[in-house]
C-alpha cells in the first residue's frame, strides 16, 4: 500500500472518529494555551493552541479525546463547537518526516509528490502563496506546505459530519493558522 493511500486512508478514519468523539466523552482536554508550548514537530497536538484555532474560527475549540494519545499517529483534530456535537475539525497532519522515511527526500519532494497524486487522481489543487512550497486541495479543503526542508504540514478543514469544499474564507482561515505554525518550526529548527 503506498504511504500515500494510507495517509488519506488515515485522514478518512479520523474524520469518521472526530464526527462521533463527542459520544460518551466525559473529559475533554485542551490544545496547549499559548503559541509555541511545547511545539513538536512529531505531535500535530501541539502545532496550535485551542486559543489560535478558535480565532480563526470563531468557537470554543478542544482537541479531539479520542486521539489525543497518538492513537492515529502523525494526526491531531481540533474540534470546533461543542464537544459533545462538534460542528466542525481542523486537522494536523505531520506530513514529513512522520508519513515518510526521510530517505534521501525532503520536505518538499514529499509535497510535490502528494500534489502530483491528488492532481492525478482528478482532485482541484490550485498554488499556495504561504511557506517555502505548497498547495490547496480545493476538494478535500485541505492546505499542504512545506514549513522548512525537515517539515512539511498539512491542515484540512472538516465541517461535521460530511466535509466539505473549500471556501475562499476557510482558506484564509487555514493560510493565517498555517504561518503560525510556520513560524513556530522555524523558531525550534
Amino acid at each position: 500500500m503506498s504511504i500515500l493511500l494510507l495517509r488519506r486512508l488515515t485522514l478518512a478514519a479520523l474524520a469518521t472518529t472526530v464526527a462521533f468523539a463527542g459520544l460518551g466523552a466525559r473529559q475533554v482536554p485542551t490544545a496547549s494555551s499559548s503559541a509555541g508550548e511545547g511545539f513538536d514537530i512529531t505531535n500535530p497536538c501541539t502545532y496550535l493552541s485551542s486559543r489560535q484555532v478558535r480565532k480563526a474560527f470563531g468557537s470554543p475549540v478542544t482537541v479531539d479525546p479520542t486521539n489525543r494519545g497518538s492513537k492515529i499517529p502523525g494526526t491531531c483534530a481540533y474540534l470546533v463547537g461543542d464537544p459533545q456535537q462538534p460542528t466542525a475539525a481542523l486537522v494536523a497532519v505531520n506530513v514529513f518526516p512522520g508519513f515518510y522515511l526521510p530517505q534521501g527526500q525532503t520536505a518538499a519532494d514529499v509535497v510535490e509528490s502528494q500534489r502530483a497524486t491528488d492532481a492525478a487522481g482528478l482532485l482541484e489543487v490550485v498554488d499556495a502563496d504561504v511557506g517555502h512550497d505548497g498547495f490547496f486541495n480545493v476538494s478535500q479543503a485541505s492546505l499542504s506546505l512545506v514549513a522548512t526542508s525537515k517539515f512539511a504540514f498539512e491542515l484540512q478543514w472538516l465541517p461535521l459530519p460530511y466535509g466539505g469544499p473549500l471556501t475562499p474564507a476557510i482558506r484564509r482561515r487555514l493560510t493565517t493558522l498555517a504561518k503560525v505554525v510556520i513560524v513556530e518550526a522555524k523558531r525550534v529548527g
